[in-house]
């Protein structure tokens, strides 16, 4: 590379929480770059934008960045959460948390599970989700940090996010560092001789060039498609290919922990404030999923299993 080749300017498209915290990330880590972000409205099926519940390597990564929890939390108005519960899924059994964080301890130099498993083999283990404190805090719907020297050392956490309110928090961190913001929308997307991207041309006649581009539009994929339309469909295996997102009132139900629900057709979730139901249209309606959903849901979003 010669230093014609060098990056130094890249252009982040997209308008939601992936878009920016990718140009947060870029412009805190390479201070160097011209980092803009070109902010297209946020897409209804650009679920990674929508979903409200996180894991822990958000924590991890804002810490990176050097967004603490005061900003990323209390001030953006998030909630704690320690696993995710899993009911019906497996028949005639009961339901089961998945807990952030340690289960058990090792018994010499073999691991908890394997332990488990053994245990498990002669009928002699309780439920493996009992060895977790963080399982046993999330059925309780309470939280306390990781502690050290007490039962609650070893659990991690992940959040429960208002979207809206982290969506500004972001925003604003990546306007802070020096991330450059401009609005607009996609027209075209122009790809060179080369096979690579030359520029993208926005509806009101402008143009933007860059030495990288990172699409973060959704699955619309404005960028990405002008160089690779190629698509692996996995329809066969994920035949799930409707959701539908809705709310609930504030207080219902354990912050704490994000409850998915086998059902007939797919599954459904409730995680702090937001609610939502994922199904295969070809085995259930629209109608029928709203009612299961049990709120006012907006419009089904459809989706494409495949990469």
């Amino acid at each position: 590379m010669n230093a014609t080749d060098r990056i130094a300017h890249v252009l982040v498209a997209g308008g939601g929480l992936t878009a920016w915290y990718a140009a947060a990330a870029l412009k805190r880590r390479a201070p160097f770059l011209t980092v803009t972000l070109l902010a297209t409205a946020p897409a209804a099926d650009a679920l990674a934008d929508r979903i409200a519940c996180t894991l822990p390597s958000l924590l991890g990564f804002q810490a990176d960045l050097g967004i603490g929890e005061d900003d990323g939390v209390t001030r953006a108005g998030a909630g704690y959460r320690l696993g995710t519960r899993f009911i019906g899924w497996a028949e005639g059994l009961p339901d089961y948390v998945h807990a952030y964080g340690g289960y058990g301890h090792p018994i010499g130099s073999a691991a908890f599970h394997l332990h488990w498993v053994r245990a498990a083999l002669d009928g002699e283990a309780a439920p493996f989700d009992s060895y977790a404190p963080a399982a046993h805090l999330a059925r309780a719907g309470r939280f306390v940090p990781p502690t050290p020297n007490t039962p609650f050392a070893q659990h991690d956490y992940g959040l429960t996010l208002d979207l809206e309110r982290h969506l500004a928090m972001v925003r604003a961190f990546a306007r802070h560092v020096g991330v450059i913001e401009r609005p607009g929308t996609i027209a075209e997307t122009v790809v060179d001789a080369r096979g690579f991207i030359g520029e993208v041309r926005l509806a009101d006649g402008q143009r933007i060039s860059a030495d990288l581009y990172i699409d973060a539009t959704g699955p619309a994929a404005h960028l990405r498609d002008a160089v690779d339309r190629e698509w692996q469909d996995w329809h066969d295996w994920l035949p799930c290919d409707r959701v539908l997102l809705g709310t609930r009132a504030s207080g219902e139900g354990a912050p704490v922990l994000t409850d998915v629900t086998a059902h007939a057709a797919g599954w459904r979730w409730s995680s702090g404030e937001q609610v939502g139901i994922a199904y295969s249209a070809a085995h259930m309606a629209d109608a029928d999923a709203a009612a299961m959903l049990g709120a006012t849901p907006g419009e089904p979003i459809a989706l494409r299993p495949g990469t």
